[in-house]
């Protein structure tokens, strides 16, 4: 498999798991030890949209990288939007 179809398959991985999670289940806690436990659990939501939130900064980063190598590349996804 290229890389391409790993990132979309973990995109749509994450896309179904978030859309069967209901409202409460966004809600549940979720304990940390981050901080030195300041906060001690943060809710499930906001875990998820750190997770997506990080995952666009590395995707960026590796963006960023080809482009410096000069070697073509879509990690954006803009191409797709057309």
């Amino acid at each position: 498999m290229e890389l391409g179809e790993t990132l979309d398959a973990i995109d749509a991985a994450y896309v179904a798991m978030t859309e069967s999670l209901s409202e409460a289940d966004l809600r549940l806690p979720v304990k940390l030890d981050w901080y030195g436990g300041d906060p001690g659990s943060v809710p499930l939501s906001f875990l998820l949209s750190q997770l997506l939130v990080h995952n666009t900064h590395h995707r960026g980063q590796i963006s960023q990288v080809l482009d410096e190598l000069k070697i073509d590349n879509d990690f954006s996804g803009i191409g797709l939007l057309g």
